[in-house]
């Protein structure tokens, strides 16, 4: 398991600290940049079309979000009120069977001529 962490391998690996750091901080540097502004491009500039277009599309939505929600609003109530009446009816089924199971044993104790 320890074998699949690079960095501690590398780490028991190497006897002397000072090169463990440079090893470090080359593999800090080949994992790129971070934040928005070590982005380098060849214009200076930073494609954020996307997030443009993606802002003009959640505008266009419209009432679709609201109306979706209380369709779903309205499913959610009503299979919760089918799940209770079908606990309801599982009951009641389970009722009758006790009932029968209740018959049949009065049944047995009974002599029938």
């Amino acid at each position: 398991m320890l074998k699949t962490c690079p960095f501690l391998v590398s780490f028991l690996q190497e006897s002397n600290q000072e090169s463990f750091n440079v090893k470090l901080l080359t593999v800090e540097a080949d994992n790129g940049p971070k934040n928005i502004y070590e982005f380098k491009t060849l214009t200076g500039d930073i494609e954020v079309e996307g997030r443009r277009k993606a802002m003009k599309f959640a505008e266009t939505m419209g009432d679709f979000t609201t109306h979706y929600k209380k369709i779903n609003e309205f499913i959610s109530k009503k299979v919760k009120d089918l799940q209770m009446r079908a606990h309801e009816l599982a009951d009641d089924y389970y009722a009758i069977g006790a009932e029968c199971a209740h018959l049949a044993d009065m049944m047995k104790a009974t002599e029938i001529p």
